[in-house]
């Protein structure tokens, strides 16, 4: 299995996780890959990790990786220092403060802080008290059982279960005055789910292959002025296989098309401009997997090529115009990958 990882902080870590289960990475202001971890910059590295891995969560300081036996670990960028966390692991997600684990046996495990109630046992610590995840003892919480997929985007947290059912909890949505509205407990949001990806703004593909959104008004309101923040899923399109949102917006349609709207200021949508799209804008087709995050995109087509569109967390200082207007179309970072069509780990539940 060929599968893009990628962070969805703010360290900017990219790569790519081979079939043989060789993890190649670039970017992060802190750098990762090499041996032991050491920094690789813009130049890709292959990460000195076991091999067989399944699945990788990159953050800004450290990762959380699953290895061929299925055990959940966590390293630490330029020390070498891994942790084991758990076995049994199907998926797993973690940001700067909290992580989310699903089991094989469809159990959801989550810890870490909770300051906007993304562990989902109740409890929702005081606004400003943030405890890195690295630093606390690794004391995991049950609170789910009979699930399929999980995902996460910062402190947005998300289950399917095995009915189809999609739940979520942590932060949600944000009011008039720009605050943080929190779900401290999992909360059903929408019936006969397959796949979901995003947070407060975000996608879920229902078993039908239609397309619903949720977050800012521009995801269906055309441009139209519009309050910010609309909680309530809208359907925007059929036929679609494949979804992902963070700061940008990416679908793959059934016939391998690409199709990306929303944010744009550092050119991620690879549409040649800076500006933000309000509608949805084909790119590219014989497309098999996207990722996307802060100001980039990563692109695979059935070829196995490895595209990127815009550039990391701003570590590209451009000379001249040339070379800015070629950041903001696909360039290719990797080819000969040869992925598969279906995938069954990372980002969005399958």
């Amino acid at each position: 299995m060929k599968k893009l990882v990628a962070s969805l902080v703010s360290g900017g870590q990219l790569g790519v996780l081979t079939e043989s289960g060789a993890l190649y990475m670039w970017g992060g202001a802190d750098g990762v890959g090499g041996e032991l971890w050491e920094p690789c910059g813009d130049a890709i590295a292959k990460f000195i990790a076991p091999d067989g891995l399944r699945q990788v969560d990159a953050g800004r300081w450290s990762m959380v990786y699953i290895d061929a036996d299925g055990t959940l670990w966590n390293a630490r960028y330029g020390t070498g220092e891994t942790v084991k966390l758990a076995g049994n692991v199907k998926m797993a997600f973690r940001d700067h403060y909290s992580g989310l684990a699903l089991l094989e046996d469809g159990s959801v495990l989550t810890w870490g802080s909770s300051e906007y109630g993304q562990l989902g046992n109740g409890t929702r610590e005081p606004a400003g008290e943030k405890i890195f995840i690295d630093d606390v003892p690794f004391e995991p919480i049950k609170i789910m059982d009979d699930v399929r997929s999980i995902s996460r985007c910062g402190q947005s947290c998300f289950a399917i279960k095995e009915d189809g059912s999609l739940w979520r909890w942590g932060l949600i949505d944000h009011n008039d005055h720009n605050e943080a509205v929190c779900l401290t407990e999992p909360e059903l949001f929408l019936q006969d789910v397959k796949q979901v990806s995003g947070g407060v703004r975000g996608f879920a593909i229902k078993r039908d292959g239609s397309l619903w959104a949720w977050g800012p008004s521009w995801l269906n309101e055309k441009g139209k002025a519009a309050p910010y923040f609309n909680g309530a899923p809208q359907k925007i399109m059929d036929k679609v296989r494949y979804a992902v949102s963070t700061w940008c917006f990416a679908e793959i349609k059934e016939d391998g098309s690409l199709w990306v709207w929303g944010d744009n200021w550092n050119g991620q949508l690879g549409d040649g401009t800076d500006i933000t799209r309000h509608e949805p804008y084909k790119l590219m087709d014989n497309v098999v997997d996207a990722a996307c995050g802060y100001g980039w995109m990563l692109i695979m087509t059935e070829s196995g090529e490895l595209w990127e569109t815009g550039t990391h967390e701003g570590l590209y200082q451009f000379s001249d115009e040339d070379a800015l207007r070629a950041s903001r179309l696909p360039h290719r970072v990797m080819e000969g990958i040869s992925p598969e069509v279906e995938n069954d780990a990372g980002f969005i539940g399958k």
